[in-house]
């Protein structure tokens, strides 16, 4: 999912925006601390990301041009996020909402609206009963017990104070130069608020009923939201000027962290490999590990049938 993202950061985001929006997509998605974990993880959440990205650039072709083949790709990805991951379900139905002031004013656009409703409603229900059974489970026996704050949503996504900082600059700039509420607003709108959206359905959901929401839900919206960054930043001027620098000082700041996940990466897979070829459990053995994503679905993987415990420290397993 990763690299299909590049290869849209460099065909449809350029020939739609230009080449600064894509360079932030690019520099941003490959290089954040968060990006450089979950593009090679083999988990749903880069692809959950690329959904979200195809379902925001269709939202784009139709505040544009309104064509059939836009509406069909944004239902389509828009099916694609909700079944990869439930929080990305959350950030798309947020581009529906948005397109509700758009259509407004146009009666064939409110019926194409109305049939996007229907139809993805109908194509998602084969799957609630699996969303429902989800949650039902969660609220009954879940593991977490730490709620985020708001300050570590805008850390995972941004990675720095600094770089939210000048985000949410460029965005103030960029809306105040519009002087009116055009497409393009309404379309930068969609992507903030489904980043701010799905963090607050998280919280909320966590400080109502219990802890829901782990600040990673928030990756698939993360390319979103360096895609409207760049565009944004493609409108102020000088945006060359303005486009270096940040990308300069991103790729200084997080390239030292890029290299230390790359080394705890492979130290990981030499250990694990070490561990495996080395130790043989019989049938009645317990392994115990003080990494609970080891506990959690990785040793029951590599040894089968055999019982594994977490435990902070091993030494008093």
């Amino acid at each position: 999912p990763y690299a299909v993202i590049l290869v849209l950061a460099c065909t449809a985001v350029k020939k739609r925006f230009g080449w600064v929006p894509a360079a932030v997509l690019v520099t941003m998605s490959s290089i954040m601390k968060e990006a450089v974990v979950h593009n090679v993880e083999a988990r749903m959440y880069a692809l959950a990301a690329l959904f979200v990205l195809i379902a925001y650039l269709a939202l784009y072709d139709i505040l544009k041009e309104d064509t059939t083949s836009a509406w069909v790709l944004f239902c389509a990805a828009s099916l694609g996020a909700a079944y990869t991951h439930y929080y990305a379900l959350i950030s798309v139905a947020f581009f529906y909402v948005m397109l509700i002031p758009a259509m407004l004013k146009n009666k064939r656009k409110m019926r194409r609206l109305a049939v996007s409703y229907a139809v993805t409603i109908l194509a998602y229900l084969p799957w609630l009963t699996v969303l429902v059974h989800s949650f039902t489970k969660t609220k009954d026996d879940w593991w977490l017990g730490y709620i985020p704050s708001v300050k570590e949503c805008v850390d995972f996504v941004l990675d720095y104070t600094w770089l939210a900082v000048v985000f949410a600059a460029v965005l103030i700039v960029f809306v105040w130069q519009q002087k009116r509420f055009t497409n393009d607003v309404l379309w930068v709108l969609a992507g903030v608020l489904s980043a701010c959206g799905t963090a607050a359905v998280g919280l909320a959901l966590s400080y109502i009923v219990r802890p829901f929401f782990i600040a990673r839900y928030l990756f698939p919206v993360t390319a979103v939201v360096y895609l409207l960054f760049g565009f944004c930043i493609s409108k102020i001027q000088p945006h060359k000027l303005l486009t270096a620098g940040i990308l300069v000082m991103i790729l200084l700041a997080n390239l030292p962290a890029y290299a230390e996940v790359y080394t705890l990466d492979k130290w990981k897979d030499e250990e694990t490999s070490r561990f495996c070829n080395t130790v043989k459990p019989t049938a009645d053995a317990v392994i115990y590990t003080n990494d609970q994503h080891l506990c959690w679905n990785l040793v029951p993987y590599y040894y089968p049938g055999i019982a594994d415990e977490y435990a902070e420290d091993v030494r008093d397993a």
